[in-house]
């Protein structure tokens, strides 16, 4: 996909919940749709007779219009737009472009364009026409053009998943077609980057059969590929899954970054089936409590979670080798303030009288990231 940066005024929409299992920075790009909907006017047209100006950020470029997508006074009755920029067109191509206008003293101002062709046209015509607040439909419609044979259509597809919250994917789940996610985990072209987003997706829609297909690619997979492995398998076969997740997040001998992508399975389990998951969650980290590379980690999601069945555990770890460090004393402290339990509350009373500066200081700043 060529882009070319006409005018940097248009700011588009960015979102903060994304799949657990995206990677990159998907809150930091714009989807097709997104573009479409945050300009006043989308053209598509063809990039004709680019003549420089006295130096390369100036010049003009013909914009012949074929077709409006989306209609706006200031492009109406026009033939051909001037863009105020030298925009050649490579050898080889069409100069087909989608350009996205905004109004400015009521004249189209070009602030996007979009190299085009029929496939991304017909796709963003399609996108368009889906209401934003109908997560599912539009899910559904970017889920059929995952493995088109149009790079930017495919990963404009994939960037509406990325986007996408754990929840409203979870929503789509029936719009999804099991037997095309297993082609495009085995098809050696899929992006790397793609493969723990189809895992979870694979574990949504399929059958516990299919867990063997993702069982069978975990061999260390790195980043969110790993936990969406993880996490599809679980979904599928929970026996399984728990237990690969074991095996990497309490192996102390792995990375760190293993261990940790691990817990983003147990995260992923937790956030979206607490009660399902809860038993296997509280094995795991009644283990990792006691694990001082892990420890101040497994206990913040213990806090934040509101689980408080490893009060006694967690609250013994207290000045004991390994937990000695600032940083898992204040692990173990933010616990106790946060715990309900008489154990954690009388905790908190022996600390105040050892160090009330200590203990004054991290519950303002406790207060502070409320």
């Amino acid at each position: 996909m060529r882009w070319i940066a006409l005018v940097s005024l248009a700011c588009f929409p960015i979102s903060t919940d994304a799949c657990s299992f995206c990677g990159g920075n998907p809150a930091g790009r714009s989807t097709m749709r997104e573009e479409y909907r945050s300009a006043v006017a989308v053209v598509f047209g063809t990039l004709k007779n680019p003549e420089l100006g006295s130096d390369p950020t100036t010049g003009r470029t013909e914009f012949h219009i074929s077709k409006v997508l989306k209609s706006h006074a200031i492009i109406e009755k026009r033939a051909v737009v001037i863009l105020p920029r030298y925009i050649p067109v490579p050898k080889g191509e069409t100069g087909e472009t989608v350009v996205f206008f905004a109004e400015r003293k009521g004249e189209p101002d070009a602030v996007r364009s979009r190299t085009s062709n029929a496939a991304i046209l017909a796709y963003l015509t399609g996108m368009a026409k889906i209401e934003d607040k109908d997560t599912t439909a539009r899910l559904a419609f970017a889920f059929q053009h995952l493995d088109s044979g149009d790079e930017s259509v495919s990963d404009d597809a994939f960037l509406e998943f990325a986007k996408a919250s754990d929840a409203d994917i979870t929503k789509a789940k029936a719009q999804l077609d099991p037997t095309k996610i297993k082609l495009m985990l085995k098809n050696p072209k899929t992006p790397a980057g793609r493969l723990g987003v189809y895992s979870l997706l694979l574990g949504l829609c399929g059958e516990k059969s299919d867990a063997a297909v993702l069982a069978g690619m975990i061999n260390n997979q790195p980043g969110e590929t790993l936990g969406g492995l993880l996490t599809g398998v679980t979904l599928l076969d929970p026996a399984t899954g728990w237990k690969e997740i074991a095996s990497y997040a309490l192996d102390s001998k792995l990375d760190f970054g293993f261990r940790n992508t691990a817990l983003s399975a147990v995260r992923y389990m937790h956030d979206t089936r607490p009660k399902e998951s809860k038993d296997e969650i509280l094995k795991i980290y009644q283990s990792l409590v006691k694990d001082p590379e892990v420890a101040e980690l497994a206990i913040d999601h213990l806090r934040i979670w509101k689980q408080w069945e490893l009060t006694d555990e967690v609250l013994k770890l207290y000045g004991q080798p390994g937990f000695q460090a600032k940083i898992k004393r204040n692990a173990i402290l933010r616990y106790a303030l946060t715990c309900p339990e008489p154990a954690a509350k009388a905790f908190v009373d022996t600390m105040r009288v050892k160090d009330a500066a200590w203990v004054k200081g991290i519950e303002e700043r406790m207060k502070d990231l409320e």
